[in-house]
């Protein structure tokens, strides 16, 4: 069905119009061809959404600004001050994680947190959680699957994942080391993933 869609989408890319995803697309969704076309599959797709993404950011900018009416100061610092971070995980028992934070294009965020979880082996990841201001944190639910649970992986696996988000790393750790332990009361809940942006 996933296939499907994407060739879907491929077939009527064109009709999009005939203009290249800028280059930061090209980089985060790890294209070895410097066109769509000469792209894999997935690729293609990364693609089409990175573009598609950036030129709704960039019809969003349309109005007072480009107009040169000027910009609220309000809205002026907000924009310019934005930082964001996001969480993409795998779904259990798969244990990729991919983190992606302080840029200031949420979008592109996204994208690179995404494509961190995927390169890690899983086409699985979905968003786990996303921050703009503070922190954001993953802890994974460990159960053991023999006798001894020791560092390595192959002595465990990961029956849940959960997301927190606080004021600091602490406070983003707490909140997902809870979440993580009141779903699995008996599992070992681990903290994978943590960073802080600027907001």
């Amino acid at each position: 069905m996933k296939l499907w869609l994407i060739l879907m989408i491929l077939a009527v890319a064109p009709a999009w119009g005939q203009g290249q995803p800028p280059a930061a697309c090209f980089a985060s969704c790890g294209a070895t061809s410097g066109t769509v076309a000469g792209n894999a599959t997935q690729v293609q797709a990364c693609l089409i959404r990175c573009r598609a993404a950036a030129e709704f950011n960039a019809g969003n900018r349309r109005g007072p600004q480009a107009a040169g009416r000027g910009v609220p100061v309000a809205q002026s610092a907000a924009t310019s001050s934005a930082r964001w971070g996001a969480i993409y995980a795998a779904t259990p028992p798969a244990v990729a994680v991919g983190i992606s934070h302080g840029g200031g294009d949420r979008t592109m965020v996204h994208v690179r947190a995404e494509n961190e979880c995927r390169a890690r082996g899983q086409s699985n990841c979905r968003l786990l959680t996303e921050f703009s201001s503070g922190c954001g944190a993953a802890a994974q639910a460990v159960r053991a699957v023999g006798l001894v649970q020791t560092t390595d992986i192959a002595t465990s696996r990961v029956s849940f994942i959960a997301a927190g988000t606080g004021a600091s790393r602490a406070d983003a750790e707490r909140s997902a080391i809870s979440t993580c332990s009141s779903r699995e009361p008996t599992a070992n809940c681990r903290i994978v993933a943590s960073a802080c942006v600027a907001g």
